[in-house]
């Protein structure tokens, strides 16, 4: 079998050249030969007096038509090519498109350093999953960009806001008689008794009275006192405390007296 493959490969190889330089075939268009799989070897087939078909069943049959003693553009196959035989220099620059890219086979090692830019980034394209942890900082937010959506709610604490900015985080409306009428952040109002100089308002653990963010406004101003304080009662009333005191308008000691205390 050997001598007879070798035989009529050296025979085709002349009917090839034969047919390709035109002078024997001068009115054939379309050739068919068939190659040898591991070998590399083509021979011609369907050409008068050769074989009709390929010598055995593993070797690869194809055709091709030639255009003017060439091959004509398109007529080139998968099947014609070897594997590994077309290299860079083969690709025309730009011939490469997303039709001959295979989906999801590019990755990371295939894309040049700062290659991918915002305008090959799709819009909506990246999420929270795409970001690394700690990657964003202040040079990456737009001036403007966070807003009431984007903070978590009651996330920010008073050392987030500027002091011109700061807002009440407790609040005590007292009436005369001791009565809470309005309250945020309030555990207990104290009313002075037992020779005592000052109301001692007490607030929950959302208040900070230590940082002396006081306004206290008397029940009936210029009437019921002449002047007010308010102060950190510190270690001597329960935690986060604040002393309320009042001197009446008559420059006598201490008076009893309605008020609103915000604390910020």
């Amino acid at each position: 079998m050997h001598r007879i493959l070798s035989r009529t490969l050296l025979g085709t190889a002349v009917a090839l050249v034969v047919a390709l330089d035109g002078s024997a075939v001068a009115a054939q268009t379309t050739y068919t030969a068939c190659r040898v799989p591991d070998v590399g070897a083509i021979y011609m087939i369907n050409y008068a007096g050769g074989p009709t078909a390929c010598l055995e069943m593993t070797h690869v049959m194809f055709t091709w038509t030639e255009s003017g003693g060439g091959v004509t553009p398109g007529s080139i196959t998968e099947v014609e090519l070897a594997d590994g035989a077309v290299t860079t220099a083969k690709i025309a620059d730009d011939a490469v498109g997303s039709s001959e890219v295979q989906d999801n086979s590019l990755t990371a090692d295939d894309l040049a350093p700062n290659s991918v830019t915002q305008s090959e980034i799709a819009t909506n394209a990246v999420n929270a999953t795409h970001i690394t942890a700690g990657a964003v900082g202040a040079a990456e937010i737009a001036t403007g960009a966070v807003g009431t959506a984007e903070v978590e709610d009651g996330s920010l604490t008073t050392d987030d806001l500027a002091s011109s900015v700061l807002t009440a985080r407790g609040l005590a409306v007292v009436a005369l008689d001791g009565t809470l009428l309005n309250g945020v952040n309030v555990v207990s109002v104290q009313r002075p008794t037992n020779g005592a100089t000052a109301w001692t308002v007490t607030f929950n653990s959302n208040v900070d009275v230590s940082q002396l963010r006081f306004v206290l406004t008397p029940g009936i101003t210029g009437t019921c006192v002449a002047a007010a304080s308010a102060e950190d009662a510190l270690t001597s009333a329960p935690a986060n405390s604040v002393f309320v005191g009042f001197v009446g308008t008559g420059g006598g000691g201490f008076v009893d007296c309605g008020f609103a205390l915000v604390v910020f």
